[in-house]
């Protein structure tokens, strides 16, 4: 037994409100898709944005990258310029000119009979042996500092000399010798000497401070509390 539905009592009616439904649908759907069109278009204009602006920033970094690249090869070549120019055979020439000069100067105010003159290396110097030995070593020494600070640009220091009275030197080139160490020391240089007794005949400049009050004993009790005040400040330091 069969059932056939009833057809529609107005079916032009049916058909206009099939295709209303259809309609309906159809905009569903292009509003879907426009909905999706539009966040595709968004984020297209995102990524593309964002990679404008990645590129500006690549270009800006690298443009500061290279900027830096040339000022470091500036530098390098100023500076490799200034050290072939230092060592350069000329100047060095020159050092050594001016070395030698000073050194005979000087070997000839202490009485220092110089090997092979006006030859002599700046790395050592070949002197007499005997009393001649440590004022040859005076000589020397001193002619290489007066040509560090002729050519050089350092940091002064303090030239400290212990006991010069080598070799036993006599009555007459003892003092020559102390008298040579202050007058031609550099003029910004802290000269301190250790002798065994003051000689005459020093500059009106030098100070001179006697010590070894006592046997085995260099400080002096007198003078304990003037120090320790004075030092005070950094030991508190040391301290905390």
């Amino acid at each position: 037994m069969t059932h056939n539905p009833a057809p529609p009592a107005n079916p032009a009616r049916f058909k206009q409100t099939k295709l209303h439904d259809i309609e309906m649908s159809l905009r569903r759907i292009e509003h879907i898709l426009a909905v999706e069109r539009a966040a595709l278009s968004f984020n297209d204009v995102v990524i593309a944005a964002g990679k404008t602006e990645a590129a500006k920033i690549l270009r800006s970094s690298l443009g500061e990258k290279a900027a830096d690249a040339a000022d470091a090869r500036q530098r390098v070549d100023k500076h490799r310029d200034t050290m072939t120019s230092l060592t350069s055979s000329k100047r060095s020439g020159e050092i050594l000119k001016f070395y030698r000069a000073l050194l005979a100067r000087y070997a000839f105010d202490l009485d220092v009979a110089l090997e092979q003159d006006g030859a002599q290396s700046i790395h050592r110097i070949q002197a007499a042996r005997g009393s001649e030995g440590p004022r040859g070593l005076l000589a020397y020494y001193y002619s290489f500092l007066r040509t560090r600070y002729q050519y050089a640009t350092a940091t002064a220091f303090p030239i400290v000399i212990d006991a010069p009275n080598q070799q036993g030197q006599d009555a007459v080139h003892l003092p020559q010798m102390l008298k040579f160490i202050f007058e031609q020391a550099p003029a910004d240089a802290q000269v301190i000497v250790a002798v065994e007794e003051a000689s005459q005949g020093l500059p009106d400049d030098v100070d001179i401070r006697s010590y070894g009050v006592q046997r085995r004993q260099v400080l002096r009790e007198a003078e304990f509390d003037e120090v320790n005040e004075r030092f005070a400040v950094y030991t508190r330091q040391l301290l905390v």
